[in-house]
């Protein structure tokens, strides 16, 4: 069954929408006359170099809320934020088109390579049964799927913002004005600049999109609402209030990580193992007649688990060294600072009584061969740079890279001139 909503979230199955459509609606059109007026320019110039760097921004970026303003929309931010630069790069170089183009796509672009670390983002059908990963690097366009679900990725990699930032901008720009603004190589050095919140030319373009920014933050902004109708799926209703309650249980540090009786494991993957035990755990705390293998089956299409295959359930060696440390785990990554709570305290909180079953399940995990499902990419659950487990090894599994530098590095120096130039 399912249930409309006018409220995004990550449970949120979320229709795609094009360029046209969404500028169809009076409220965007409006952004899009607000633009024109404060570019004073030319219909030949507008449709040629300004309307296809907004479509294709459009068709990344989606129906996907802002970082700074998680009630509105990126794109209504983005465009906001450009229109505020232009209005001040007009003030003193109206005589000059390329840099007011050269301003508009910067304040435009800011912060892009944010999309590849806050979101993960799986395709799925319309009844949110997930279909693949996309990945903002080299997956084309958002827009060409039908649905969309997004999750929010813990544990921000500050060094792939800005790569990420110059390789998603160099997408969405009209080609033609990529070339125009680089055929003036400091105005090129200020963009990039500008893109990547680097410091550069004073009094130019740097500081003009350094302002724009800081005027959005401060701004109230139109509530535009969802130029689509999204909804949620009744049927997969357990599943996401299970993962919600593990995300929020791993957060409070409620649930133990990496010890010989843990539930969770982080892979030398950066993967996360977690245990059919903890989804017995679930159903045990929340009293329903369910199966774990009913709750796993939900669970896997919901596109948090890895798939091998058709393989979601792994099995996995657990080493039987019973006198390593009892966690490795730093009370850094727990946002409440509680970190690693002892064994006999875990599944605990103040009230006594949430998570409870999770120290009965801990207890009696013992050494062997245990069967689980595999979460990835595990900065859905951890950030990266936790410490790989010693006692658990699931075999048959390849690294996964998504969000590594690695793979960043391939894409950036392995693609970019194929695919835009």
């Amino acid at each position: 069954m399912y249930v409309k909503a006018k409220v995004y979230k990550e449970a949120s199955i979320v229709p795609t929408i094009s360029p046209e459509v969404l500028f169809a609606r009076n409220d965007y059109q409006d952004l899009l006359n607000n633009l024109k007026q404060a570019l004073n320019t030319s219909d030949s110039i507008y449709n040629e170099l300004y309307k296809p760097t907004i479509f294709n921004y459009v068709r990344l970026i989606q129906c996907l809320p802002d970082v700074t303003f998680p009630d509105k929309l990126w794109i209504q931010v983005g465009i906001e934020r450009s229109i505020i630069a232009v209005r001040n790069a007009m003030i003193t170089r109206s005589d000059d088109a390329r840099f007011v183009f050269a301003v508009f796509t910067a304040s435009l672009f800011i912060g892009l390579g944010r999309l590849v670390v806050n979101h993960q983002i799986g395709l799925c059908d319309k009844d949110g049964f997930h279909k693949k990963d996309f990945n903002f690097l080299d997956d084309g366009w958002l827009a060409d799927s039908d649905f969309f679900r997004s999750r929010p990725l813990v544990g921000v990699q500050k060094e792939i913002i800005n790569p990420s930032t110059i390789m998603l901008a160099y997408r969405v720009i009209d080609k033609s004005g990529l070339i125009w603004i680089l055929e003036n190589p400091s105005l090129y050095v200020n963009w990039l600049n500008a893109i990547t919140y680097s410091s550069g030319d004073v009094g130019g373009l740097n500081e003009i999109c350094e302002l724009s920014e800081n005027v959005i933050r401060r701004k109230k902004l139109k509530d535009m609402g969802l130029p689509v109708d999204v909804h949620f799926n009744d049927d997969l209703d357990f599943a996401e209030k299970f993962w919600l309650w593990l995300c929020q249980g791993v957060k409070e540090g409620m649930v133990s990580i990496n010890t010989n009786s843990s539930l969770l494991h982080v892979l030398a993957s950066n993967d996360v193992f977690i245990s059919d035990k903890i989804f017995k755990a679930y159903i045990e705390e929340k009293k329903r007649k369910y199966s774990s293998s009913q709750l796993i089956d939900e669970f896997k299409k919901l596109g948090v688990a890895r798939m091998e295959g058709d393989k979601f359930v792994f099995a996995a060696k657990y080493n039987s060294e019973k006198n390593k440390s009892t966690s490795i785990v730093s009370s850094s990554i727990f946002s409440n600072n509680k970190g690693s709570l002892a064994t006999n305290k875990l599944g605990q909180n103040e009230a006594g009584s949430l998570y409870s079953s999770i120290s009965g399940a801990q207890a009696s995990f013992v050494n062997g061969e245990k069967k689980g499902v595999v979460v990835s990419p595990g900065q859905l659950l951890l950030p990266l740079g936790v410490q790989k487990s010693s006692f658990v090894k699931v075999d048959g599994l390849s690294s996964n890279n998504n969000f590594s530098l690695n793979r960043l590095n391939k894409a950036y120096f392995g693609g970019i001139n194929q695919q835009q130039f």
